[in-house]
């Protein structure tokens, strides 16, 4: 059986995160599934051709997987998807990001177009599944994929006042919001300390800039990228993870922080409200509330807050992403669609 995945599968770069569509191949091979994909290139006339090409060359795949992203990269799933419709391959759309549901409702029409080429639609998180069922889609969810016993889990209860955030440096994940956070909890904890680290896209030297203006410099860092030996140092040696983005839908290093124990504060945008639950496997505030952050971060370090329900009940949901469960769903729906 040859399976044919196209999408952004830009982890095969350096400095790049490993991407869920990666997780996905390597699964799939280990079952002894044939998978071609597309593409490793992030510039975007290069990932079209790749596409392209890969599409024509593997025209006797069984089955084609398409991952769905909003805007600009909305179009690879239509190029895809036409390819593949030509062709007669049998369609699966993987739906990802948060902001899907925001493209739809500006671009209908197009959507409708594409998705209709499909034979079923995969979400990750029940926010996307929720909104598009209410279109009449048909819509399988299967989590995000981690290797649980990649995360170490850290249960001692040495509450410090040492936070991480970890996303990449762009607007709509709100770096501005950890920073003026972390000079409120300054004024209570002076040992305080944040780590910020992710990949720049334009805006890490203004963050630089705005913690020397917000005068907590010397309390900050900015490792830049984290492998994966690097991560998980992290992971240790922090102990609450501020999550402050705009827009998100199942964000896997939120997963990878609770499968390492670490105390979550995230915003409620999205897909997170479907994804945590408030006091029960994190905290949620308002999106920009660095106040309420902070409160929250305070209140940890006193010991006001039940961490070790939190803790254990975080680990446990991180344990519905591990890769031997996600996989059996993607071996089910394969047999299911006739593959």
């Amino acid at each position: 059986m040859k399976v044919l995945l196209t999408g952004p599968i830009l982890g095969y770069n350096r400095g790049r995160e490993k991407s869920q569509a990666e997780y996905l191949i390597e699964l799939l091979s280990q079952k002894g599934i044939e998978v071609v994909w597309a593409s490793k290139y992030p510039q975007r006339i290069k990932r079209a051709q790749d596409i392209i090409k890969t599409i024509i060359r593997h025209k006797d795949a069984k089955l084609g997987i398409i991952m769905v992203y909003s805007f600009g990269a909305f179009l690879y799933a239509d190029i895809a998807s036409y390819l593949m419709h030509r062709f007669h391959i049998p369609i699966v759309f993987w739906l990802h990001g948060g902001a899907l549901p925001e493209f739809v409702e500006k671009h209908k029409k197009w959507v409708k177009r594409v998705l209709n080429r499909g034979k079923i639609l995969i979400a990750p998180s029940f926010y996307l599944a929720t909104y598009f069922r209410r279109y009449g889609y048909e819509v399988e969810v299967i989590r995000n994929i981690i290797h649980i016993e990649d995360y170490p889990y850290h249960t001692e209860n040495n509450i410090s006042p040492k936070l991480l955030w970890m996303r990449t440096f762009h607007p709509i994940y709100n770096p501005k919001m950890a920073l003026y956070a972390h000079r409120e909890v300054l004024k209570v904890f002076p040992e305080a300390f944040l780590t910020m680290a992710g990949v720049d896209r334009g805006i890490m030297k203004d963050m630089i800039k705005l913690s020397k203006e917000l005068g907590i410099s010397d309390k900050v860092s900015f490792p830049g990228f984290l492998d994966k030996e690097k991560k998980y140092e992290y992971f240790k040696s922090h102990f609450i993870y501020l999550h402050t983005n705009f827009i998100d839908n199942t964000p896997v290093s939120v997963i990878e922080a609770l499968a390492g124990g670490l105390i979550v504060i995230a915003t409620d945008v999205g897909g997170i409200p479907y994804l945590l639950k408030h006091k029960y496997n994190a905290l949620l505030v308002k999106p920009d509330d660095y106040k309420k952050m902070a409160d929250y971060v305070i209140g940890i370090i006193k010991g006001k807050i039940d961490l070790k329900g939190i803790r254990t009940r975080g680990r446990a949901l991180a344990m519905e992403f591990d890769a031997k469960n996600v996989i059996e769903q993607w071996l089910l729906l394969l047999n299911q669609i006739g593959c």
